[in-house]
């Protein structure tokens, strides 16, 4: 298993980095769109459709740190061909590392706080919880918005992956 672009390891460090990411993306890539669907729901079947959600979102979390490990991974059995100090590489690790901040400091937050939320409305007497649920309907706001500036983002990383900007290949 050797090193460089014709090498076994660097191979395989690829094949496990875009399996990361088809995995790992994929599978939340449509995560405003569940959302959507199980607020129509609404109720309880909402909140169970909401935890099988945050089950594979959780799951597919570490596929989507594997992308970074073994790209950093692919990028050092390259034997040089792909350097960290090339823009575009420099730029993708950035937006991932935005990425998670936006996952993790805006997406999970406002999703707890939802889900508490809608844990009290759903087992609240009814009457008086309009203020609840015009909270709800703002934290989904910010939960939409959260995970359409995720898949931006990640359409901007794709970019750069498939694009390789600036990146002058030997011929």
């Amino acid at each position: 298993m050797g090193l460089g672009l014709d090498g076994g390891l660097y191979r395989l460090l690829l094949l496990l980095h875009i399996f990361c990411a088809i995995g790992g993306f994929g599978a939340v890539v449509f995560n405003g769109l569940y959302r959507t669907r199980a607020r129509q729901r609404g109720g309880d079947a909402e909140l169970v459709l909401l935890e099988e959600n945050g089950y594979v979102t959780h799951v597919a979390e570490f596929l989507i740190y594997g992308v970074f490990v073994f790209g950093l991974l692919v990028a050092f059995s390259s034997k040089s061909y792909w350097e960290l100090s090339q823009s575009w590489l420099s730029l993708a690790m950035l937006l991932y590392i935005i990425e998670m901040g936006v996952l993790h400091g805006f997406i999970h937050r406002a999703e707890r706080q939802y889900k508490d939320l809608l844990v009290q409305v759903n087992g609240g007497a009814g009457g008086g919880r309009t203020a609840e649920v015009s909270q709800l309907e703002q934290l989904e706001q910010r939960i939409r918005l959260g995970w359409a500036g995720f898949d931006v983002i990640f359409l901007l990383i794709l970019y750069l992956m498939v694009f390789t900007p600036g990146h002058v290949r030997a011929g």
